[in-house]
């Protein structure tokens, strides 16, 4: 997506789409009983060109007209109907990426020899599509619990993601035009800091608005989608928050293969047994773990105790003691280890969550949404696969 633009603003010079049947508008494919012509597939094949999409254009662009054929024998089963409005919005947020209103980038196609309603087409699609995924798959998409939040914030699925390197500036929520001026007019880490230290809201303003190292699913979806069209240096544009308005400027992107204790963040259970190598304590613990599965359950066990007796702690590994951060590195979520002891008390320590550290706390909602969707997704496949064998599909 990084060079979205730039593909789109370069005249395109690759070989000319082939000339067109000398009927332009006769079926080349028929899916029961819709037809895809031989004047759309050239369209779309060059309109995938202009994308940069890998492969053959025109065996591409057959592909994915029939399956929007298949989405549309969906929508019709349903009564479902893409409003113009939904039609004008799904336009200029796809547009959006490449920093482009609607109008300039159907300029830019007509310019390279694809027509706006190609553009319309693909874009009433996928808007189609969602809207019958929504309508089929999401009464049955399964309940995201804290625990699933948990585990896709945990270390094990950052490994391997892509995390990016940001700077904020933060203003009041009524600050829309003031957003909008900074968005066109700065560009380059040292304006963005000067205006940040000048104007930011946020505690990052002392910093030039530098916040650490943020994993990509950590991040709202609206981020992300401008994130994506950006190259190190650019600003996003305004994103309207409840209380604020920010925008951001992208400073890196790197794959995040291995994670250091330096930005590791674990939350732990310490619970005190008194008596220590004793009989009396080795039944206690035993009797512990026939009780808790997962460290919010030794809130119970400790009920009625000495609020020393148990304590639950969120720290970045390096600030952990090292002989608990020894003993952490060999647990896995909600494991104990009994190996060490504090005073005359054996410490029944638990592993409670192991976590990427960041300056920006996670969006456990934007996550939410995230597993939803992918949950979305995966019936989604398997759907128009269903469609598709269900289909006759021949040429004519």
């Amino acid at each position: 997506m990084r060079l979205f633009r730039l593909i789109l603003l370069v005249l395109i010079t690759a070989v000319p789409v082939s000339a067109v049947a000398q009927n332009p508008f006769a079926a080349r494919i028929l899916i029961d009983d819709k037809v895809v012509t031989e004047y759309e597939v050239q369209q779309r094949a060059r309109f995938l060109q202009l994308l940069n999409v890998p492969g053959d254009p025109v065996a591409e662009a057959e592909k994915v007209l029939i399956e929007d054929r298949l989405r549309e024998i969906a929508a019709d089963r349903l009564g479902i109907r893409v409003a113009e409005q939904q039609l004008r919005d799904g336009m200029a947020e796809f547009a959006g990426r490449a920093n482009l209103s609607a109008e300039e980038f159907v300029t830019i196609l007509n310019q390279n020899g694809v027509g706006a309603e190609t553009f319309r087409d693909f874009v009433r699609a996928g808007i189609t599509w969602r809207e019958v995924v929504r309508g089929r798959f999401l009464g049955r998409a399964q309940a995201v619990s804290e625990a699933d939040i948990d585990r896709a914030l945990s270390v094990e699925a950052q490994r391997g993601t892509v995390r990016v390197l940001l700077s904020e500036i933060v203003l009041p929520r009524d600050a829309r035009r003031q957003a909008e001026e900074l968005a066109d007019r700065l560009s380059g880490e040292a304006a963005f800091a000067r205006a940040a230290r000048e104007l930011s809201t946020a505690q990052s303003a002392q910093q030039g608005g530098r916040i650490d190292w943020v994993p990509v699913p950590n991040l709202p979806a609206g981020l992300v989608q401008q994130l994506a069209a950006l190259r190190p240096g650019q600003v996003t544009r305004p994103i309207q928050g409840p209380d604020s308005i920010s925008i951001y400027l992208l400073r890196a992107v790197q794959q995040e293969e291995t994670i250091t204790p330096r930005t590791t963040q674990v939350e732990y259970a310490v619970f005190l047994i008194p008596g220590a190598g004793t009989p009396e304590a080795a039944a206690q613990e035993q009797a512990i773990r026939g009780r808790v599965d997962a460290c919010g359950d030794l809130y119970g066990v400790a009920q009625g105790l000495p609020a020393d007796r148990l304590t639950i702690e969120t720290r970045v590994l390096t600030e952990v003691p090292t002989e608990i951060a020894t003993e952490l590195a060999r647990l896995d979520v909600n494991e104990v280890s009994t190996r060490l002891t504090r005073g005359s008390a054996q410490m029944f320590l638990m592993l409670c969550a192991r976590r990427v550290a960041s300056d920006v706390p996670p969006d456990r909602a934007a996550v939410r949404e995230r597993l939803v969707i992918e949950q979305l997704e995966g019936h989604a496949r398997l759907y128009l696969e269903e469609l598709r064998a269900n289909a006759h599909i021949r040429r004519p």
